[in-house]
C-alpha cells in the first residue's frame, strides 16, 4: 500500500518510525509503502493482518520469502494451517515463488487479423498459476473432509479492504494516489 511519507517518534521504544526497514535491513530512507501481510480463514469467515513493514520501494525476493516463511511458522505455531498464499506482488516475484507451470492453456492461440497475439497476452500465464494452485488446494481441502470453499476468500479484497479502512482513519475520503 502506498503512504505518505511521514516520520513518527515512538517514545516508549525510543524510535523513529517511517524509515525503510524489514526483518533483515534498515536504511534511513523515507518509507513509501507499506508491506503488510495477512492470515484468513478458508472454510470460516476471519482476517488478521500480521506482521508489516515500511518499505521505501519494494522487497527484494530473498527478503519476502524469508518474511513469509517467518510469518507462516509462526501462524503455525500459533496452531493455524496455511494453506494457501495469494500475493499481489510483481509478476518476477511470484514467478521466483511459486514456479510451477500448468500446461492447461498450452493449446490456446488467439489471432488478430491475420496475427498470431497468444504471446502478447501475458494474463494467460497468471490464469494457469491460478487454476493450478487451486486445484492444489482444492484437493488438500478434500482430504480434510471440506466439501466448499468461497473462492472470494482467495483473494487480496480483504487486504484492499483492510487499507481502504486506514487510509480513511487518516483523512483520506478516496484512494491515496
Amino acid at each position: 500500500m502506498s503512504l505518505k511519507s511521514h516520520l513518527f517518534y515512538y517514545i516508549s521504544k525510543d524510535e523513529v518510525i517511517g524509515f525503510h526497514q524489514t526483518v533483515n535491513t534498515k536504511s534511513f530512507q523515507l518509507a513509501k509503502n507499506v508491506l503488510v501481510l495477512m492470515a484468513r480463514g478458508i472454510t470460516s469467515n476471519w482476517k488478521l493482518p500480521v506482521p508489516y513493514f515500511f518499505i521505501n520501494s519494494s522487497c527484494p525476493v530473498n527478503e519476502l520469502k524469508d518474511i513469509v516463511f517467518k510469518s507462516i511458522k509462526k501462524l503455525k505455531d500459533g496452531e493455524l494451517n496455511v494453506l494457501s498464499l495469494i500475493s499481489d506482488q510483481e509478476t518476477e516475484t511470484q514467478i521466483n515463488l511459486l514456479k510451477e507451470k500448468l500446461h492447461l492453456f498450452e493449446n490456446v492461440t488467439v489471432w488478430e487479423a491475420e496475427n498470431n497475439v497468444t504471446k502478447r497476452l501475458k494474463f494467460i500465464y497468471g490464469w494457469k498459476l491460478n487454476i493450478s494452485a487451486f486445484l492444489s488446494l482444492w484437493n488438500i481441502l478434500k482430504e480434510r473432509r471440506v466439501h466448499k470453499v468461497h473462492t472470494r476468500r482467495l483473494n487480496q479484497d480483504c487486504l484492499e479492504n483492510f487499507f481502504g479502512k486506514i487510509r480513511l482513519q487518516n483523512g483520506y475520503e478516496t484512494e491515496y494516489k
